[in-house]
């Protein structure tokens, strides 16, 4: 009995959506036409005109082609933006919300489909370590500086650049707007802040160079490095070239591993996944190391923004 009222009710719909009741009107003007004009030319018309609305009445709204059509063959010949206008319809009818429907875009299938179009900012299966080393000695310009060591482990399979001249690094950056501008590079394997105050601003580079170690291994093989120059003085890379080592078109494991200091005035280190796409199990764990004290580490969720719930351990 439920099945046949669901039957009944799309009857219903199907008869009095805005096409059809525009047929109504064309055939209740058509039938008005035919019962009052004696002129046989009009009224043929009438009769031509009122089969044309009873049939936009009647018949499918779709074409019954539209569901047996492949991926290629939409991608061919419905224009993105129809497609999208449909998919956001499609989740109103899902879901029977307009409040929830948007969430679920917004949050959910945009990104993805995002992600799709953008293949060398996904990364599957990311595990990130960072550990932290209070209160180290170090010697830089002759002069002992007491820091901050921070050892960052990344591991994840990922999409390398492919062509004759595809490079990647891994980026140290001494401001915040220059480590932005390294997110949006699809070369960058990872970027991190470095701040020294103590170290004067000309000599940031020289103390980069000298107190950071980073290395890459792709598929098991470590890779060369080499500083390259870069016109921003407030970014230091390590860069290889990775054209000839068939690295390009598939994914592959990547480990990137850096260690750099960090001033002591540093008591927050945010994990920013601005402008890529974790997919699979995503792992980050966080440790800090003292060498007497006891250290409280606490946790702030504040980038989560996608449907689910962070889960968290300490």
């Amino acid at each position: 009995m439920q099945r046949l009222g669901q039957t009944f009710r799309r009857i219903i719909a199907h008869l009095t959506r805005s096409k059809a009741r525009v047929g109504w009107i064309l055939i209740f003007l058509c039938g008005t036409l035919y019962a009052f004009v004696d002129q046989e030319a009009v009224r043929q018309m009438a009769l031509v005109l009122a089969s044309v609305s009873a049939g936009a009445i009647f018949l499918p709204e779709l074409s019954s082609d539209l569901w047996t059509m492949r991926a290629d063959e939409i991608r061919k010949t419905v224009p993105e933006k129809r497609v999208a206008e449909l998919q956001k319809e499609l989740l109103v009818a899902a879901t029977n919300s307009p409040d929830w429907s948007p969430f679920v875009w917004s949050e959910a299938l945009s990104p993805m489909l995002s992600a799709v179009r953008e293949p060398l900012q996904v990364q599957w299966y990311l595990t990130y370590d960072i550990r932290v080393y209070l209160d180290q000695v170090v010697e830089f310009a002759g002069e002992r500086l007491t820091i901050h060591r921070l050892d960052s482990l990344c591991r994840s399979e990922r999409l390398l650049p492919v062509g004759s001249n595809s490079r990647i690094w891994v980026s140290l950056a001494r401001t915040h707007d220059a480590l932005m501008n390294e997110f949006g590079s699809s070369g960058c394997l990872l970027r991190e802040q470095v701040e020294l105050p103590d170290v004067p601003v000309e000599k940031w580079r020289d103390a980069i160079l000298q107190l950071c170690y980073v290395s890459v291994t792709i598929n098991g093989q470590a890779v060369p490095l080499e500083v390259s120059v870069v016109d921003n003085l407030d970014v230091v890379r390590w860069e290889t070239n990775i054209s000839d080592d068939g690295f390009g078109g598939e994914r592959v494991p990547v480990t990137v591993s850096v260690s750099f200091p960090l001033s002591q005035n540093v008591t927050k280190f945010p994990i920013i996944f601005a402008s890529y796409y974790c997919v699979g199990r995503t792992e980050i764990s966080f440790s800090v190391y003292h060498p007497t004290d006891i250290v409280d580490v606490e946790f702030v969720d504040f980038c989560s923004r996608r449907a689910g719930n962070l889960n968290r351990t300490t």
